[in-house]
């Protein structure tokens, strides 16, 4: 800023004629907030969910747990190295260990399906073989490579029992509980039945999972906007701050001619 003194020693302030941006260009600091840029962290979160939806058998179940695991150790390691977003890391290790837990859940209720379906089937031989020695007149002697009737009972009290403990261990629903409580074989039905509600919770708790890590994404995508438009509204507070002080634009240039012809009224 330049000075002039009029008359009756009135201190009037005149615009930098050497130019205001050559000062006030160095008091104007870039506010502007550089994020780091991440690598992208290609979670997909809909591949382990697809994996066990497609699991059919225990075996292939066990496999899905497994993988599900690995990924979950993946994400751990990669949280915290500062080469990804730790944000997007917790969001996604939380999907992945429900996904582990889900993948456990199918691993045992396909295990206790698998041995319903064998007592069910070991039942039936013993009942068929049942039929057919009560319509012979003699007693025959069971065929070479055939299990006995006695070898029989002693598998299906072994499969029962093994039932039993999958099912204190796997504290299996109701549905299962009044199958096995009677101790008798599931018929077809039944046995359906019960596949078809573990498939429907199992489809049940992968859905839930997933909407809520798409939405703790989006939450965390609006988070990421909102401290964007905080960062450019602090910028440009800064650059109003650090303006030349002067006259208001509303006035515009006209408040220094009005001083100037308050001087020289005075000095007349």
């Amino acid at each position: 800023m330049g000075m002039m003194i009029g008359a009756d020693g009135v201190v009037i302030r005149t615009a930098n004629p050497y130019g205001s941006n050559s000062s006030n260009t160095r008091n104007i600091k870039t506010t502007t907030n550089k994020k780091k840029k991440y690598k992208k962290l290609n979670y997909n979160y809909r591949e382990v969910s697809g994996r066990i939806l497609r699991a059919k058998t225990s075996v292939s179940t066990r496999q899905v747990v497994t993988h599900a695991r690995t990924v979950v150790a993946m994400l751990r390691r990669r949280y915290g190295c500062g080469e990804y977003n730790d944000r997007d890391l917790e969001i996604a290790i939380i999907h992945a260990e429900k996904m582990v837990r889900i993948a456990k859940k199918k691993l045992k209720n396909i295990k206790a399906e698998e041995l319903a379906q064998r007592t069910s089937e070991a039942e039936k031989i013993t009942e068929e073989r049942e039929e057919e020695n009560a319509s012979e007149t003699k007693e025959t002697q069971p065929e070479s490579g055939e299990m006995s009737e006695e070898e029989l009972r002693k598998m299906i009290r072994r499969l029962q029992q093994e039932l039993q403990e999958l099912a204190a261990e796997n504290s299996m629903d109701e549905l299962t509980q009044e199958c096995y409580g009677g101790g008798g074989r599931m018929n077809e039905e039944e046995l359906k039945l019960m596949k078809k509600k573990h498939r429907c919770d199992e489809m049940r708790q992968i859905v839930e999972a997933d909407m809520k890590y798409l939405k703790a994404m989006f939450q965390r995508m609006m988070q990421e906007q909102q401290e964007i438009a905080s960062a450019a509204t602090l910028e440009l507070s800064g650059a109003m701050v650090s303006a030349p002080a002067g006259v208001s634009p509303a006035a515009g240039g006209s408040a220094p001619a009005a001083m100037e012809g308050q001087a020289l009224d005075t000095s007349v």
